[in-house]
């Protein structure tokens, strides 16, 4: 009741001045309905008995006639027309780049077997196919036992992610345990490093009840990030049900099939659209066309025998005349739905070049050539656009498209309108220094110097073809920094070098 009453109370119109046409209808109803009684006065004329021999049909003069179904069936139109909504939708820009902070659990009891092949393995396919099906969003990545630690920072490339994903292994992790409390502290620095707002999803096969406390904690703190859990196995301790009625945490079960991974997707979904329920970032969904399904069912009682109004055809040319010249009337589709209805179901369908071209709304419209990958395109549009986030992804498309320079005024704009704009002042930081790093390339190339390896040359960081065995525990007397450095010049896959760093953030850690 309480949610039907919030939606209640944001019930607007999208477009109002549609609901000029409701005296029109009342007025041509009335004087249909007033004609149609002036023309039945003789009857007054006529004695009773003489009236019902001469009469047919005459029970059926005071029920509904065709007049009163046009003015419903218009009335219907013209309040879709005006665009009733009270609900909004995350601005797709934001939604499909939010970011998702996973933390998944390595222990030994992830290793167990009642998930085939096990739990651990089982959990890197659900959390690639999560990650498949999020394109263009970013990911960061978060290993813990008794001990977290970043993997990856926030990654819009699956590519990048999937090897350090597939190597994960209790092995490589310096201590044992289940410290998620840990892994929720650093996914909220993550978070909270970036401007728009995510959500943390762990992956665990059990809460440590202690922990409870802290995401309690981190929930009552009011943050706009939302944590949802994964949950591989039977709790038999009741603490993942204390950690969803405490901590607010969000609770899916995992399942044989995919629908554990479509159930993480909505909440996701449904986690930032709660967060940008009343922030400008969001578009209003358009719900008019739900009105359209009563007058196409009241339409069909036209079919009936005398019910054809011959005169309401007329009226229905009179109003596609009166149509604006930038309407469309080029296809079955436009008679029943406004080009942006039928862009956003092209949107929705991931045909982004089509859903650009049936787009009017200049924000979807240049949403959707962004996503197409025409950016150049997707710039003009925003420039168009007199605000300040329109300016910000208006300079986030020129850097897709390599305009540097023209992204830097971008970015100085929207600063002009928000002085306050977060993302605008980091992009403004990153391209000021992708200028810069162009320019020494440049004159890098103008004065024949060559300091940076062309695409064909090899660099062989130890010609003696042995390697180097170092041994690094709590107690060892070699310094992070010389340890980083080594490090840095050690050719090893991502499993090795994760068990390194892990261990070396452990001894740091511990010192401190």
């Amino acid at each position: 009741m309480n949610a039907f009453a919030e939606s209640l109370a944001q019930l607007h119109l999208l477009r109002p001045f549609w609901l000029a046409a409701l005296p029109c209808i009342s007025v041509i109803w009335w004087l249909v309905r007033d004609r149609g009684r002036t023309e039945q006065g003789w009857r007054t004329h006529i004695a009773p008995h003489l009236l019902e021999a001469l009469t047919i049909n005459s029970a059926n003069t005071a029920r509904l006639r065709p007049v009163d179904l046009v003015a419903v069936v218009l009335l219907c139109l013209s309040l879709a027309a005006a665009g009733p909504t009270w609900r909004t939708a995350p601005n797709p820009f934001l939604s499909e780049t939010a970011p998702l902070v996973i933390a998944i659990e390595i222990s030994d009891s992830m290793l167990a077997n009642d998930l085939k092949p096990n739990r651990l393995e089982r959990a890197k396919l659900k959390l690639l196919d999560l990650i498949t099906s999020r394109p263009g969003a970013r990911h960061a990545l978060i290993a813990y036992a008794g001990s977290a630690h970043l993997v990856l920072p926030l990654t819009e490339d699956p590519e990048v992610l999937k090897p350090f994903l597939e190597s994960l292994d209790p092995k490589i992790m310096p201590r044992s345990g289940q410290d998620a409390a840990a892994a929720l502290k650093l996914a909220g620095e993550i978070l909270e490093s970036d401007e728009t707002p995510g959500s943390l999803l762990l992956v665990t096969d059990g809460i440590d009840p202690e922990d409870v406390s802290a995401f309690a904690a981190y929930n009552a703190a009011d943050h706009p990030h939302h944590v949802v859990a994964l949950i591989l196995a039977t709790d038999e301790q009741g603490a993942v049900r204390r950690l969803e009625q405490e901590g607010g945490v969000s609770i899916i079960e995992a399942t044989p099939e995919d629908t554990d991974i479509r159930l993480v997707e909505h909440q996701l979904l449904s986690n930032l659209r709660a967060t940008l329920e009343a922030s400008k970032e969001t578009l209003w969904e358009d719900q008019g066309w739900l009105l359209l399904w009563p007058a196409a069912i009241l339409t069909l009682l036209w079919f009936r025998r005398g019910w054809t109004m011959p005169w309401v055809w007329l009226l229905v040319l009179v109003g596609n005349m009166s149509t604006p010249g930038n309407a469309r009337a080029e296809s079955f589709a436009d008679l029943w739905f406004t080009p942006d209805q039928q862009g956003r179901y092209a949107y929705e369908h991931k045909r982004y070049v089509e859903a650009a071209e049936l787009f009017e709304d200049p924000q979807w419209k240049a949403i959707a050539a962004y996503r197409s990958g025409r950016y150049q395109e997707a710039a003009e549009i925003y420039a168009q656009v007199p605000t300040a986030e329109a300016a910000f992804s208006q300079g986030t498309a020129l850097v897709k498209a390599r305009a540097y320079n023209d992204a830097l005024a971008a970015f100085h704009r929207a600063l002009d309108r928000e002085p306050d704009h977060e993302g605008a002042q980091q992009n403004l930081a990153v391209t000021k220094a992708i200028i810069a790093y162009l320019d020494r390339l440049r004159m890098a190339e103008d004065t024949g110097e060559q300091n940076e390896l062309g695409a064909d040359d090899f660099a062989f960081d130890d010609t003696s073809g042995e390697g180097k065995e170092i041994v690094i525990t709590g107690d060892s007397a070699l310094k992070l920094d010389s340890a980083e450095q080594w490090m840095r010049s050690v050719d090893s896959g991502p499993q090795d070098f994760l068990k390194t760093r892990f261990a070396l953030e452990a001894a740091k850690a511990g010192e401190e």
